[in-house]
């Protein structure tokens, strides 16, 4: 009995330490060279998107596609963090190697939203119908960033938010 025990447990430590999970990959990638990386709370933000908003080019783009920053900001409240990660400055290969590990994040337990070949693409981890965890892949242009939005949120809010502020419309 005790022989079946240990071997329970150490097969559940093996599971556990080969187990790999989105926040392994953004570890693994946030310290290459040229890469950027930053976990902005709530109030930057807030604060962020306040100064977006007071930009003219975006402000005026804003209001061309028949949004307001009131309906910016009701979204804002519901983000509890971001996490950002640019690998844009790095080199092919580790541009390569990113996007092979996060190709496919239905492993990790997201779904596929929305994806534009040469674009990006949006997923989200979903619990009673709340988005807990919407990610952005941009991969438009050569560039390779990384933005996981944590809060309870909507995932058609954030990419609605991406799409009135951004070039990329996905």
């Amino acid at each position: 009995m005790k022989k079946l025990l240990l071997s329970l447990i150490l097969l559940l430590a093996c599971q556990i330490s080969f187990g790999k999970s989105l926040n392994d990959i953004t570890d693994q990638y946030k310290t290459v060279e040229n890469a950027q990386f930053m976990m902005v709370p709530q109030s930057m933000v807030k604060m962020l998107v306040g100064q977006m908003l007071n930009q003219k080019e975006i402000a005026d783009k804003v209001k061309n596609n028949n949004a307001s920053a009131e309906d910016i900001n009701k979204v804002v409240e519901k983000i509890d963090s971001v996490l950002y990660l640019s690998l844009d400055n790095c080199t092919g290969s580790v541009k390569s190697s990113f996007n092979e590990k996060v190709k496919d994040l239905s492993a990790y337990g997201y779904k596929k939203m929305e994806e534009k070949p040469g674009l990006g693409a949006v997923y989200c981890k979903e619990q009673n119908g709340i988005a807990k965890e919407v990610v952005v892949l941009i991969t438009k242009g050569g560039d390779c960033d990384f933005v996981q939005f944590y809060g309870k949120l909507k995932p058609q809010e954030i990419t609605e938010i991406i799409s009135r502020i951004s070039n990329l419309k996905i």
